[in-house]
């Protein structure tokens, strides 16, 4: 509240009468609590997008690593560049609520115009690439695409904390509060808000359309509010400098809280990364254990932010609580290690055990609560940091905010990066943890130097003795760290220690994913599991086979085949039986790399020119590709409500498969039965995925497997009729028959057993799309039902 003194107000620098002096301080224009409640709103609708507009890109540019990477990236840089750019005109606003306002209205009219914008960026990219483009060139035109759509609405969203945090300060309202950490920890609160309401109901129960349409009207509504309260506050003048002769820090006084922001933003975000590689470990790759995970992540930050920012004005010595907060990180990462251990042991007792949605939520909470400590040391980086940066005894201005908040998000990209492209690609689930305690390390040393090494006449020159403690028990702790990572070995080492009974005859590492082939001890492939990040994917079995020999003898003349998931290879191979031309298109690159573990033939099929394996993400290829095919078979690795399998699955991929159909060309695609611990709960869901096929071909036909596990789906735009005579003919090629009974028989009436599927069978149930992703998205549905859900198989 403004001071007054002989009817004039310091704060505004105008004349006031006595009947606004008493109505200001009877009724104050403007609480903390409203600037509050503002940016946790605006929090969750940024979170929001993120989440959704990640989705809508991922079916753009692929759900690889790199795609996800180009996207987080040009989400943080205009988050920095928003930042940078507000801190440069903040001394000439007069009005900056009034600017903040502006700036949630337009990131609410961005919001609506989304949907559309990604049509024509989609049309764009497909005119400037195809698969055969050289990869630095798909990648440039990949991010030139998603940094062209983030980079208004993520600028405008970078700039509004400064506008805050200007305005609570030139109000001078009461308290010793620091309000710039406030600020940030509502606005993350409200983020973690958003992502559990997102994640858990909106995206089910609205779909990604109506969910971020109520996004933008919520930001509207943000807009609107603060507009009304902007007209009950006097205009402020230029700068604030006036007020104060205070300098904010330089120096090393300034070095050391900008390095704390930049390498605490890279280690946050890289540790994202490898916390949910390693969480997939325990909970699967689950929209809902991500969701979760993020939830959990962004609590601890937001609370860690907010406690050391009510009681900043009794903490002493900042510039120690600043490096104990990186050293703690890395001690926790090193007690977190164990703990891995005794919840991994722990949750291997559940596998295929159906578990109800409260118990599938407690171990989603019990392995998210790991990640707890860490956002709580990393969320109190921001305000101590920030406050160190500050002039003393002052409120942070709208320009130290600008500059903290741009170097955080920059060594958020910085982090990004180097955990998805370095730390995950060469080390395994414990040794990248590991890695990470020591980078902590590393930051807590040079950190601890920096104050240290300060000068006498330095404002950090109080906090050396501390500083120096520190710096002694920083460094043996990071060079333990990587010790300890030499001595624990990878994660084919920790199964051959843990499980006499297993083998590890295939480990690699890549950007994707951990790759493992596992087998009993006699190395018998037939019993082999191919494990990605732990989690089993499939064994050796016919019905691979038979997801490329039914559709191939149920076309009149194949030439062209197109796999969808190579998975041990087998269905690549029997369709390369047929001898004609045969492309497999693989997500992870190193499950190719497996091949020869599983069939003794590899080294043939390998120099056959008439196979193809591209790594790439299945739907981004068929999006980008001009050829055209007679056979395109899908068959996507359980469970299949993972992430990102219900873009496999949904009626707009398969409208997009038969748009890459030659005529008469036929899809074939495999639907696992209910509670076959595949992914589909229940008949319900099976049918779904069933309506998906048949609104999107005329004609569809399916055949039981020889398992009763799940169906052979076949779809054209042309009846499908699968004879005797056609098929007696097929099985003459000796190539085609050996495969076709190489493990087990297959009778001739199975394959005459294919029937018409009648599309008014299914028609009570809604489809599954890609804006209502009901195969991944079911909690609410399935927990309505009482419907439990299996748990997935930890291979740990």
């Amino acid at each position: 509240m403004p001071s007054v003194s002989n009817g004039h107000t310091a704060g505004y620098g105008r004349v006031v009468t006595l009947s606004r002096i008493r109505d200001t301080l009877t009724s104050p224009p403007l609480r903390p609590a409203t600037a509050y409640v503002l940016f946790t709103a605006s929090g969750a609708c940024g979170l929001t997008y993120q989440v959704l507009w990640a989705r809508w890109l991922a079916l753009v540019l692929g759900n690889t690593v790199a795609s996800v990477s180009i996207v987080l990236s040009s989400f943080m840089l205009g988050l920095a560049l928003g930042s940078w750019a507000a801190g440069r005109t903040l001394s000439r606003v007069r009005r900056p609520l009034r600017i903040y306002a502006l700036l949630e209205v337009a990131i609410g009219l961005f919001a609506f115009a989304f949907p559309l914008l990604t049509s024509a960026a989609e049309r764009a990219l497909g005119a400037v690439i195809d698969t055969d483009s050289p990869r630095p060139v798909a990648l440039a035109a990949k991010a030139a695409v998603a940094f062209a759509l983030l980079l208004v609405p993520t600028t405008l969203m970078g700039a509004t904390l400064p506008q805050l945090t200007t305005l609570l300060k030139r109000l001078s309202l009461p308290g010793r509060r620091w309000r710039l950490g406030l600020l940030y920890a509502v606005n993350t609160a409200g983020a973690a808000l958003g992502s559990v309401l997102v994640g858990f109901a909106g995206i089910e129960l609205l779909g990604i359309r109506q969910t971020t349409l109520l996004a933008a009207l919520l930001n509207l509504l943000v807009g609107l509010v603060a507009l009304r309260v902007d007209k009950r506050l006097a205009e402020l003048p230029e700068s604030d400098a006036a007020r104060t002769g205070a300098a904010p820090a330089s120096g090393v006084g300034a070095a050391l809280p900008l390095l704390a922001l930049t390498a605490s933003g890279a280690a946050a975000l890289a540790g994202e990364v490898l916390w949910t590689r390693w969480l997939e470990v325990l909970v699967g790759n689950s929209s809902y254990a991500f969701a979760l995970m993020l939830a959990v992540y962004l609590t601890g930050i937001a609370a860690g932010s907010a406690l050391p920012s009510l009681v900043m004005d009794r903490l002493r010595h900042l510039a120690a609580w600043l490096v104990a907060t990186q050293l703690g990180a890395a001690g926790w990462l090193l007690l977190a290690v164990p703990a891995f251990n005794g919840l991994a042991a722990r949750f291997s007792q559940h596998e295929t055990v159906p578990l109800t949605m409260a118990s599938l939520l407690a171990v989603y909470a019990l392995a998210a609560a790991l990640l707890l400590p860490s956002a709580l040391l990393s969320g109190a980086v921001f305000p101590l940091a920030t406050r160190l940066l500050a002039p003393a005894g002052e409120e942070a201005s709208g320009e130290q905010a600008a500059r903290a908040y741009a170097w955080n998000t920059l060594g958020a990209v910085l982090g990004a990066l180097v955990g998805g492209w370095l730390i995950a690609p060469r080390f395994d689930f414990l040794e990248a943890m590991l890695v990470l305690a020591a980078g902590y390390a590393a930051i807590a040393a040079v950190a601890a130097a920096l104050v240290a090494l300060s000068g006498a006449g330095s404002p950090l020159a109080t906090t050396r003795p501390l500083a120096a403690a520190l710096l002694l028990a920083a460094l043996p702790l990071g060079g333990w760290a990587l010790w300890r990572e030499r001595r624990e070995g990878g994660y084919d080492q920790h199964i051959r220690r843990a499980h006499a009974d297993m083998r590890v005859l295939f480990h690699e590492r890549g950007p994707q994913g951990i790759t493992t082939v596992l087998s009993p001890p006699d190395g018998d492939r037939f019993h082999a599991v191919l494990a990605v990040n732990a989690v089993g994917m499939t064994r050796l079995v016919t019905a691979t086979k038979l997801m490329a020999h039914l559709p191939l003898i149920a076309h009149p003349d194949p030439q062209e085949t197109l796999v969808i998931c190579f998975g041990m290879g087998t269905t690549f191979r029997s369709a390369m039986s047929h001898g004609h031309r045969v492309t497999v298109v693989e997500l992870v690159g190193q499950v190719p790399d497996a091949f020869p573990t599983f069939h003794p033939d590899t080294a043939a099929l390998r120099r056959d020119p008439r196979g193809r394996v591209v790594i790439d993400d299945g739907r981004s290829f068929l999006q980008l590709t001009r050829q055209r095919f007679d056979v395109i078979t899908i068959d996507p690795p359980p469970p299949i409500d993972s992430a990102g399998v219900n873009n496999l699955y949904s009626r707009d991929f398969t409208r997009l498969a038969r748009s890459r159909l030659k005529p008469g060309g036929i899809f074939a695609q495999w639907i696992p039965y209910p509670r076959g611990g595949s992914g589909v709960a229940d008949r319900r869901t099976f049918s779904m995925l069933l309506r998906s096929i048949t609104d999107a071909f005329p004609y569809v036909a399916g055949v039981g497997g020889l398992q009763p596990i799940g169906m052979h789906i076949l779809a054209s735009e042309h009846p499908i009729a699968l004879d005797q005579a056609r098929l007696r003919a097929r099985l003459q090629d000796s190539r085609v028959l050996h495969d076709v009974d190489e493990w087990e028989h297959v009778p001739l009436g199975w394959f005459l057993a294919l029937r018409p599927i009648d599309p008014r069978s299914v028609e009570a149930f809604p489809p599954v799309t890609d804006d209502r992703p009901r195969l991944e998205f079911d909690l609410i549905r399935l927990w309505r039902a009482g419907v439990p859900k299996p748990f997935h198989r930890v291979l740990w």
